[in-house]
Parts: C-alpha cells; structure tokens; sequence
C-alpha cells in the first residue's frame, strides 16, 4: 500500500517536471527556417526567435497570429506578412521584413473592450508595397517606435486607420520616432475614427497626411512632401483635410516642434466638411510651416476661417495677403508680424488693459498699473473718447 503510494508520487512528480520542460519550450523557440516558424506560430510559443542569418526565411501565404507573443527578428530579414487578430498582444522587433502581399500588417480588433488587439513594432526595417492597416473593426491599440518604413506601390499607404468613421470603437495608435516614406501616396491616410499621435518622427514623399475622421495630434515631427509621383489621382500636400460625410468628428491638432513643408503644392488642401453635424477643426498650437516655390499655404483660403484656429506658430515668408487671410483663424489679442511668427498684438496708448486672472475682472490704469474702481473706469472711459478725438 505504502509502495503504491510512493510510485503515485513519483509519476506525479515526473509528469509536473515534463509540464515544466513542454511549458518552457511552448514559451520560446528559436527558429532557422520556414518549418521551425510555422511550428513556433501553430504551437503559440510566446517568444519566437530569428537564429537564421543565412537562411532566407519566406512566407508566401499571410502569417495569423491570435496569441500573445514577441517575435525577436534578431537583426534578421523576415519576407512575409501578417494579420494580428482575436485580441492578440504582439510585438514584432530588432530586424527588418519585407512582402509582396497587401499589406503588410493587418489588425483586426477586438470584442472585449478589456482584452483589445495591441501590435507594437519597435526598431524595424519594414518595405513592402503597403505597410500597417488598421480594420478599425474593434478595440485596438497600435504602436510604431522607431521603425522605418517604405510603402512603395500605387496608392501605397505606411499607415492607414480604415472603416468606421462614424464613431471611435476604441482605436488608439501611436507613432513614435522612426523615417516613414511613401512614394506614390499618403503616407498617412486617417480614414476612420481613431485616436492618433504622432510625434519625433520624419514623414514624407509623395504626400502627407489624409483627413477624413478620427482625431489626429502631431508634434516634434518632421512632415515635408516633394512630388516624385506618377499618380495624378493624389493632392500632393503635405495635409489632406476632407472630412467624410459621415464622420462624427475631424480633428487636427499640430502642436509645437514641428517643421511642414511642401515643395510641390500648398501645404493644406481643404474640403469644407458636408452638410451634417460633423465636428470639422485644424488648431495650429506651434510648429514652422514652410512653403516653397510660390506655392501658397492654404489652397482654400476662403474656406479657413471655418475650420482653421491658430494660436501659435510661424509662417516664415508668407504674403502680406495671404497673412491677411489668416486673420479670422486668429484670437483678437494675436497677429502675424513682418516676420511671419504668431504675435501678441502690440497695445495702443491709452488701451485699457483688462486683467482676466483676477478674481473681480477689474481694469488698471496703463501708465501706473494702479487699480480703478467703477467710477473711476468711467471717468477713465470718457478721457481715452475724449483723447482720442484730440488725436
């Protein structure tokens, strides 16, 4: 009996130290070849790899991972695609990859507003025809650290937020760092409600960045357009602002840091948003906007005042007219000087200065500072007419 029970605890013994060895291998695997990645993926090791420096690893067929994993490239060349789908938690790292699919990376959300989709890519080298969609199908967070990225076909997109311009089903991305080109499109197209920043990074090629719905912040970011392309069907500016029809909202934030230009057209190409209740808006916090080749800043200039809000910046060589036009994007205490930098209006003698801080909103005497009461504000008011009619 108490042999029996000894060999029972031995096998038990046995079987929890071999659940060690398998779970230690389905953990991480280091992969030579096509056969060893496929068998990574189907056994949804949680870390994979790359050990084949001499051995070309090519996946013709879309790889779908739906688990959590890291996918290490460890410096090598992976030629394949991918779709990241089911709330999967992946990260892809350390190399390059390249495909001839479309695109690259697919993300497909998530149900389960606890559990979203998350792909991270971090120091990567990525080429390919199209780069990262996001299906903006579901819960999804994306983020892009330090990678550089080429899209390279027709209409070829680095990153592109599709779908679902109706409402934010939770889509956050992020691009931080890295070199994104596109060389016949967008480098960016905003086409569905989403949650994206953009900042330290360097985008450019054909065009910018295209507006359609979601929210969209960028800073401390390199954004410059030249014309290389033989695609007629695309605005080559550096931003696109159409908002769709059907959008809840548009937003656009530019903030300080960063330096827009656009050698080949104007930098803003803006469509008024359709009839509706669509939240169509460009605030311009900070940044230098250049634009080169008599191409002017905005290629709607009448249509600005509606959508435009500026309140810091600089616009250096900019028209004297089309500094004018600029003028009902401006707060009334902020102008454009000779410069072309965003300025506090100079006060005119005489000006009653208001100050907003202060609790009972009293008025000060300019030449003192000294506070004035209510009826020596009108007494005030009557010397300024008073003065000025003298003038």
């Amino acid at each position: 009996m108490r042999l029996g029970k000894v060999c029972g605890f031995l096998m038990k013994a046995f079987l929890a130290v071999l659940m060690l060895f398998v779970t230690a291998a389905a953990m991480e695997m280091e992969v030579y070849d096509e056969d060893d990645l496929a068998y990574a993926i189907d056994e949804k090791c949680e870390n994979i790899i790359l050990k084949g420096e001499y051995i070309p690893l090519d996946f013709l067929d879309q790889v779908v991972i739906d688990f959590d994993t890291v996918l290490n490239l460890n410096g090598n060349k992976l030629f394949s695609y991918f779709q990241i789908t089911n709330g999967a938690q992946v990260t892809i790292k350390n190399g390059g990859f390249t495909a001839a699919g479309d695109p690259i990376i697919e993300v497909c959300g998530s149900d389960d507003e606890e559990r979203p989709t998350v792909l991270i890519l971090e120091d990567l080298k990525i080429e390919a025809s199209r780069g990262i969609q996001i299906n903006n199908d579901g819960y999804t967070r994306v983020e892009v650290n330090n990678t550089e990225m080429q899209a390279l076909s027709y209409h070829g997109w680095c990153l592109q937020i599709s779908n679902a311009v109706e409402g934010n089903t939770g889509v956050d991305i992020l691009v931080d760092g890295g070199d994104l080109f596109s060389a016949q499109g967008y480098v960016i197209e905003c086409n569905g409600d989403a949650e994206v920043s953009i900042k330290n990074a360097k985008l450019g090629g054909a065009a910018g960045i295209l507006m359609q719905a979601g929210s969209l912040t960028v800073e401390n970011t390199v954004l410059a357009t030249e014309n290389n392309s033989t695609n007629p069907s695309i605005p080559t500016n550096a931003i696109a602002f159409t908002p769709a029809t059907n959008a809840a909202r548009v937003i656009l934030t530019l903030g300080p840091g960063n330096q827009i230009s656009s050698k080949s057209s104007a930098i803003f190409h803006i469509v008024p948003a359709a009839q509706g209740s669509v939240t169509a808006q460009i605030a311009i916090t900070g940044g230098t906007f250049i634009t080169e080749n008599g191409y002017p800043l905005f290629s709607a200039p009448e249509e600005i005042g509606k959508i435009v809000g500026i309140s810091g910046g600089s616009f250096p060589g900019i028209s004297p007219e089309e500094s004018a036009a600029l003028a009902p994007c401006l707060s009334e205490s902020i102008t454009i000087d000779e410069d072309g930098n965003v300025a506090a209006k100079p006060q005119e003698p005489g000006a009653i200065v208001i100050h907003p801080n202060e609790e009972n909103q009293t008025q000060s005497n300019p030449g003192t500072g000294a506070p004035i009461n209510a009826i020596g504000q009108w007494l005030w008011s009557i010397v300024c007419w008073m003065h000025s009619q003298v003038r």
